[in-house]
């Protein structure tokens, strides 16, 4: 059996802090201003048009017509009276219910996350300075309070995480079902979740590199992910293809983008990978790239610096304040949460190779930027929208809050750096909550 509440000591006032961050974001930013708005119209449109005709839309209808549709389902079960309104306020109760529901989602990460502390053998402060500068992070509030299938995706992903884990150790034919489960159930809630299938497939592989098989677990656990990826095949069928003629219609082809991904294109991605403007269709003019900490992630026009044409940057700030582009608080306060963070990251990175779990840790991190590159940055960048947010990995937190953790552990000048980083950190981030949520009347 497998029990969740081994640090209740710990989980449960992280939980309570977690859940009052949660409610009030909700209850003082409207759902359709930045920060929980990403794409709202379009979630929220698509929710409706289930609730309404009993089936899924065309997936060339409009911006999110293309996202797999488990999430939407779930949501038109949720106050359908509400969200059969036709005002936008008359549907109020029923988005700020999902986005509530988008909190519960973060509070079964944050226990998953506190379960690998505590198995890691992590003590109570460490654990709760790793767990509070993560829920104090902007961006994780953000994907955990918004109307957004992001916040299912990550949680089913996590969870994914945490059941390979298990079964890698000690398989069980209790718990091979579950995964199956919620393997599946993430793709269709977002197919980038595929993207958390591959990389723990790629571990379970990682023998062929010295010429040797997967063990029999190996072989299962690839399998399991394997087949849920390939119960996508209905949906791409019978609906997609049906409309579309292409079993996974792309934004580009929504919006009429034709992109043939040749060598100029490839050397496009690989310019904003390796931020090398020159090598970039667009030829942006990255100087002014820094004179704000914001994204600028939409397209202004093609001469315009941004962080849209240099993916660390852009993945820097989408995983702690995310893409808008805050009036309050004082932007030195957006620049000291970046530069901590920067911080952190730096000398986290330097624990890689100290541990089995560790070189675990980096494994993740590096091969789901690696997939994300290859699969998603292609089809993102040129794309009339964002780029790639760190949203779509942001399962990659938990490797994160291990390596932190395993910093933080130790005696030490670095540990004693990091301790002061998060706890300043923690500070900022608070104030730069309080300070947001101050403003929406």
């Amino acid at each position: 059996m497998i029990n969740l509440f081994e640090n209740k000591k710990v989980l449960i006032p992280i939980l309570l802090v977690w859940i009052a961050i949660g409610t009030l974001f909700i209850y003082r930013v409207p759902f359709d201003r930045p920060g929980p708005a990403h794409d709202f119209w379009g979630h929220i449109g698509y929710t409706d048009h289930i609730a309404r005709n009993h089936s899924l839309p065309n997936p060339i209808g409009w911006w999110e017509a293309p996202q797999a549709p488990l999430y939407y389902f779930i949501n038109s079960f949720m106050l359908p009276k509400s969200l059969l309104a036709n005002t936008v306020t008359g549907k109020t109760a029923h988005i700020n219910f999902v986005r509530g529901l988008s909190v519960l989602y973060g509070a079964i990460v944050l226990i998953i996350f506190s379960w690998f502390l505590t198995k890691f053998n992590f003590n109570p402060f460490i654990q709760v300075l790793v767990l509070l500068f993560t829920i104090t992070t902007p961006a994780f509030i953000i994907v955990f309070s918004t109307y957004n299938n992001d916040s299912l995706a990550m949680m089913l992903s996590v969870i994914l995480l945490f059941l390979s884990y298990k079964l890698y150790y000690k398989w069980s034919w209790k718990i091979a079902p579950l995964l199956l489960l919620v393997a599946t159930a993430a793709v269709y809630t977002k197919i980038s979740a595929a993207i958390a299938h591959i990389t723990i497939s790629l571990f379970c592989c990682r023998n062929f590199k010295d010429k040797k098989l997967p063990s029999s677990t190996e072989l299962k656990i690839v399998g399991i992910l394997a087949l849920a990826i390939i119960l996508l095949f209905p949906w791409a069928r019978f609906h997609n293809y049906k409309h579309t003629g292409k079993y996974l219609p792309s934004y580009n082809y929504i919006f009429g983008v034709k992109t043939k991904f040749g060598k100029e294109e490839f050397k496009t991605v690989l310019g904003v990978v390796f931020r090398i403007p020159k090598w970039q269709s667009y030829k942006p003019d990255l100087s002014h790239e820094w004179d704000d900490p914001f994204c600028h992630p939409f397209f202004e026009a093609p001469n315009i610096a941004t962080k849209r044409y240099d993916y660390l940057a852009y993945t820097l700030l989408t995983m702690t304040i995310d893409t808008y582009k805050y009036v309050v608080p004082a932007v030195g306060f957006v620049w000291a949460i970046l530069f901590l963070h920067l911080i952190a990251f730096i000398i986290a990175l330097r624990e890689i190779f100290k541990s089995t779990i560790n070189k675990l840790c980096g494994f993740i991190i590096f091969t789901s930027h690696f997939l994300a590159i290859v699969f998603i940055l292609p089809v993102a960048i040129f794309t009339p929208g964002p780029q790639i947010d760190y949203r779509y990995i942001s399962w990659g937190f938990l490797p994160w809050i291990i390596l932190y953790a395993s910093v933080l552990s130790k005696e030490g000048k670095l540990s004693s750096i990091l301790r002061r980083v998060f706890t300043l950190c923690i500070i900022v981030q608070i104030y730069f909550l309080i300070t947001l949520v101050s403003v929406w009347e």
